[in-house]
């Protein structure tokens, strides 16, 4: 089931828009006004869950569904949930490369319970057709 989950990545992030993102925080204690998921740890890359409305990082264009490719020119495509987490909150600046990918909205809305039924169902039809041609 993981690798169907690999294959819809592939394909949603084959016509991804790449897009600069720079904010400015307070202070390292400021927060961030946005939420992650994903990481290396669940095979996947970061994504942007949920942006604070109004929020400088809304202001900025970050939108749910975005996925951080580099941040201050670390690269963010095979890093884990904490070690993402950890740069973004310890530093200032933040220079962030994102694109626009719509698994980041699978990611972000838990619809992956949603792909699995969906692939399930039809593994289960399948079998049934097979089953009543033999």
């Amino acid at each position: 089931m993981n690798g169907h989950l690999r294959l819809l990545n592939i394909a949603c992030a084959a016509k991804a828009k790449w897009r600069q993102v720079v904010l400015q925080k307070a202070s390292r204690e400021s927060p961030l006004h946005f939420s992650l998921s994903g990481g290396s740890e669940k095979g996947f890359g970061i994504f942007v869950e949920s942006v604070e409305p109004s929020s400088k990082a809304a202001d900025a264009g970050l939108k749910r569904g975005d996925q951080i490719m580099e941040v201050n020119g670390q690269n963010f495509e095979n890093i884990t949930f904490v070690k993402a987490l950890e740069i973004l909150r310890n530093n200032i600046h933040l220079a962030l490369t994102v694109k626009t990918n719509i698994f980041g909205e699978f990611c972000c809305k838990n619809l992956f319970e949603l792909f699995f039924l969906v692939i399930e169902k039809k593994k289960v039809n399948s079998d049934k057709e097979d089953s009543k041609n033999t």
